[in-house]
């Protein structure tokens, strides 16, 4: 379902076409039973689907969905290393989606709660970082605007901001 959701997110223009290019191609029908093979697509160990709504089991407790984000994030760092921009920040993506999650859920006391906007502003700037590197300029600077307004004293945000 991941597929089909990021399809539907893609921004549109009039006539409510897509402003970048998809392409479903090669695709087929999954038995029922089968592995769809979505589990660590892209072989890198990341075992958390792409958007926290397709988890067969979704946990109350806010520790697990914070290590959850802490794992996404430490892939995406990971394709960043690698220079896989494109993928570190459909990684950095992912981890905001989970980080989302956390607010919904009970037992969030100051410490979490600073912990939380400190990672999402580390999030947000290293996708300014990625998106500097693809050439995304003002895609780079709203990102960057983003993370210091969790992290005032996020010097990096504001050296994206500069860059």
């Amino acid at each position: 379902m991941g597929v089909v959701r990021s399809i539907e997110l893609v921004a549109t223009k009039d006539g409510d076409y897509p402003t970048q290019e998809v392409i479903i191609a090669d695709c087929g029908e999954i038995p029922e039973g089968a592995d769809d093979g979505v589990s660590d697509f892209f072989k890198d160990g990341d075992i958390y689907p792409d958007w926290p709504v397709d988890l067969d089991k979704k946990p109350d407790e806010i520790s697990w969905w914070m290590k959850a984000v802490d794992s996404i994030k430490a892939f995406a760092n990971e394709q960043y290393k690698k220079q896989d921009y494109k993928i570190a920040l459909r990684k950095y993506w992912k981890a905001l989606r989970y980080l989302d999650v956390c607010w919904d859920l009970e037992g969030i006391d100051q410490a979490k709660s600073s912990y939380l906007r400190k990672t999402k502003s580390q999030i947000f700037t290293n996708s300014s970082a990625c998106k500097l590197k693809l050439g995304d300029l003002k895609g780079a600077l709203l990102d960057a605007d983003f993370a210091i307004r969790d992290g005032e004293d996020n010097v990096k945000a504001f050296f994206r901001q500069g860059q």
